[in-house]
């Protein structure tokens, strides 16, 4: 399918793009392997783009006392690569190497890996495919085609990384030309838990850079269940993050992707923390998982095997991380 006429803005400088975001409807680009598909297949429409590519302000790592500064455009190969994030921030160093191929590691960013949008059978489908039917509640819609009479969207997110940032505590720098223009905020309120508009970033802002904790005596782990060992979304996936103190679990932190509408942290109150990493019944992590996580039957495999997947991967992804502690 061809990419429909849109407008393309390119700033030079942050302030000149936060100018333009304030004052055009538009749409950030970075690597484009999200919003460009979704342009092809009619599901995004937008008539103008400001291309982030020329921003040298959002690219790279830098190491600022005991946290990382990533940039927004920074791609996920050079996370991957890099041996300061491999040494003191892994768990983010295994999201990335989880996401996609190489290839397409190469152009997307850590940015529009976090943004990207929530899917679902019944939405990423071809025009052709969309116009025999009426649009869903994503689509504009007034009906979820996966639930018949329900009002409510279940379309489901599936990022790799931002389970990682928030079970690692990371939080995002938000830039824009409105009073009180910078703020960061943690990476788990980008997320309103609606899937028909899942992500929270107002109108004219802007994140910049991912503040990621650099911390000590900790242990973490991704895992991802996918059907393909490369290109695929996770079907489920499980950041776990635990924190060690005099021998014993200071605290511990579990996130789920691909579990509802945006990441879903896990209760572990009473689970972790106190008890020695052999002591921890990795049986309790997995029941500790809400039972009414709004999964349905619109993805390639049953509603039941993912959410039984999601227990397999949080603990796996815990018993990694209790291992490294």
């Amino acid at each position: 399918m061809r990419l429909p006429y849109f407008e393309l803005f390119e700033p030079a400088t942050v302030p000149e793009l936060l100018t333009i975001l304030k004052r055009e409807q538009v749409r950030p680009l970075a690597g484009g392997t999200d919003i460009l598909p979704l342009m092809r297949f009619g599901l995004l429409q937008a008539a103008k783009l400001v291309s982030l590519r020329n921003l040298p302000e959002l690219k790279g790592i830098e190491r600022r006392g005991e946290t990382f500064s990533i940039g927004a455009m920074t791609t996920l190969s050079e996370i991957a690569g890099s041996p300061i994030i491999e040494k003191d921030a892994p768990l983010l160093h295994e999201a990335a190497l989880a996401v996609a191929a190489p290839p397409i590691r190469n152009v997307a960013t850590i940015g529009g890996n976090v943004f990207q949008n929530s899917r679902c059978l019944f939405y990423n489908q071809s025009v052709a495919w969309r116009r025999e039917r009426q649009p869903c509640l994503k689509a504009g819609g007034e009906v979820c085609l996966a639930v018949p009479g329900s009002r409510k969207c279940f379309s489901v997110y599936q990022g790799d990384i931002a389970p990682a940032l928030i079970a690692a505590g990371a939080k995002v720098r938000i830039e824009s030309k409105k009073k009180g223009g910078s703020r960061e905020v943690p990476v788990e309120d980008l997320f309103t838990g609606r899937g028909a508009q899942p992500l929270s970033l107002r109108s004219g802002e802007m994140a910049t850079h991912f503040v990621v904790p650099i911390l000590q005596n900790t242990g973490s782990g991704y895992a991802k269940f996918r059907l393909r060992s490369a290109i695929d979304y996770p079907l489920a996936g499980a950041a776990a993050f635990v924190a060690a103190r005099k021998g014993t679990i200071a605290s511990a932190r579990l996130v789920l992707s691909a579990a509802g509408p945006g990441p879903v942290i896990v209760p572990l109150d009473g689970v972790a923390a106190g008890k020695r990493s052999g002591d921890i019944d990795l049986d309790a992590i997995a029941r500790a998982i809400p039972k009414n996580l709004p999964l349905v039957n619109n993805h390639i495999l049953p509603a039941s095997y993912r959410r039984e997947m999601l227990s397999v991967f949080a603990k796996r992804a815990m018993k990694t991380a209790l291992d490294r502690v």
